[in-house]
């Protein structure tokens, strides 16, 4: 749910290094997606 909210932070705050943003915040996505798969349904 985070995803989208996440890039369209980066991309108000850094503009021209968005792409270096994107980057960052694919490691923490994948944190959070290891984070789902551990908590119970």
């Amino acid at each position: 749910m985070c995803d989208n909210f996440c890039l369209w932070n980066c991309e108000m705050l850094i503009g021209q290094d968005f792409y270096g943003c994107f980057a960052e915040e694919t490691i923490s996505i994948d944190l959070v997606s290891t984070q789902k798969l551990e908590e119970p349904n």
